[in-house]
């Protein structure tokens, strides 16, 4: 006489299996436009970043502005509130420590993600008592040999030095923040 045993699941263990599934499932997906929207807002800081790199290596690297314009100027990055959506690496062609577009002074500008913009820019951000977050505009510019840095923050029309200044960028409905902070010594952090 053979035994003979069934092995397989019962209706019960697949109905629990499916619900198992069914419940990660939609956890997963119920945080995911939180989680999509965190991942731009960390790729739009780290992308400012790179451009301020980008403007520092054009400086050391003793960049030519135009091919066959003889000219070897400080590059550096700018943002402003009155653009939320750009951001433009820059030679500083009139050695002014400012972008000035109307000089045609951009090299490359940057868009941030559609969901994501400059929210703010800080000057001073780190100092005790904390500077303004109330800048209109912002140069970050890297000038050779030694490298210097100048952060330079427009309050009023006025523009002003700063020993850091802070760019943040938001979702648009404000939910999410990454703060990029970029220091006269040439660190950048982004918080």
């Amino acid at each position: 006489m053979e035994i003979r045993i069934k092995s397989g699941f019962t209706l019960i263990e697949v109905i629990l299996v499916v619900g198992i599934v069914i419940v990660i499932a939609s956890i997963t997906l119920a945080n995911f436009p939180e989680f999509n929207e965190r991942i731009g807002i960390e790729q739009e800081a780290g992308k400012f970043v790179l451009a301020a790199r980008k403007a520092q290596s054009y400086a050391l690297g003793v960049r030519e502005f135009q091919i066959g314009s003889k000219i070897f100027p400080p590059y550096g990055v700018s943002a402003t509130i009155n653009d939320r959506i750009h951001f433009t690496v820059f030679g500083d062609t009139n050695l002014s420590n400012r972008f000035e577009n109307f000089l045609g002074e951009s090299v490359e500008v940057f868009t941030v993600s559609p969901r994501v913009e400059i929210h703010e820019i800080c000057g001073n951000y780190q100092s005790i008592p904390p500077g303004p977050c109330n800048l209109t505009t912002a140069d970050i510019v890297y000038i050779r040999p030694a490298p210097s840095i100048v952060l330079t923050g427009v309050v009023g029309g006025i523009p002003l030095s700063y020993n850091d200044i802070k760019v943040v960028f938001t979702t648009l409905d404000g939910s999410i923040r990454k703060d990029v902070v970029i220091w006269s010594t040439g660190q950048i952090s982004i918080e």
